[in-house]
């Protein structure tokens, strides 16, 4: 087989060590994992894989491992250790579930906009405080206002309009609509 130095470093062997080594040697799983990939990959379709790869000193690390069948019938792969990023993304998802679950049991939900780019976001708790089943997508402007008691519409209409404008606006307090399930007093800060 044939390697480059970043393979071999990245695992921490020598050119010599790596060059004696078996891919069984590196990977903690079996050489094939997915059958539908291994067969992909006979028929000449490039696959991202996620393999755990050993380290000469017996650490793991995460790997991102592109390969590909060349017409010769060799085969092409090039890993990325990714270790950081997955770990940093485990953190992030952690972070988020403590979040969403400290919204939760405090009642409060939280929102942003981009006023640019129009692109919005709610948080799960969110949407249930104003009485919407938890979505990708925060409701339109109009199933919102909706949502708002109807005594109350023009003022978050125009707190709505002075944020679009940069305006700071106080806090204040609006209730939900009760035609769209229990009237909630809500307080925006």
């Amino acid at each position: 087989h044939e390697f480059n130095k970043s393979c071999y470093t990245m695992l921490g062997y020598t050119a010599a060590e790596y060059a004696n080594l078996q891919l069984s040697d590196i990977l903690v799983e079996e050489i094939i994992v997915n059958q539908d990939n291994y067969a992909a990959i006979l028929a000449g379709e490039t696959k991202m894989l996620y393999r755990h790869l050993m380290r000469k000193d017996g650490s793991l690390i995460e790997a991102e491992v592109t390969v590909k069948m060349m017409a010769d019938g060799k085969v092409i792969a090039f890993a990325r250790d990714v270790t950081e990023r997955k770990k940093a993304e485990e953190e992030l998802f952690y972070s988020n579930l403590r979040l969403e679950r400290a919204e939760e049991q405090s009642n409060i939900g939280s929102w942003q906009r981009d006023l640019a780019s129009d692109k919005r976001y709610w948080s799960k708790n969110m949407f249930r405080l104003f009485g919407f089943e938890p979505a990708d997508n925060p409701p339109t402007l109009e199933a919102y206002l909706e949502s708002i008691h109807p005594d109350d519409r023009q003022n978050i209409r125009n707190s709505l309009l002075k944020i679009s404008q940069g305006y700071e606006i106080p806090d204040y307090e609006f209730r939900t609509n009760p035609g769209g399930g229990p009237m909630r007093n809500l307080f925006a800060t």
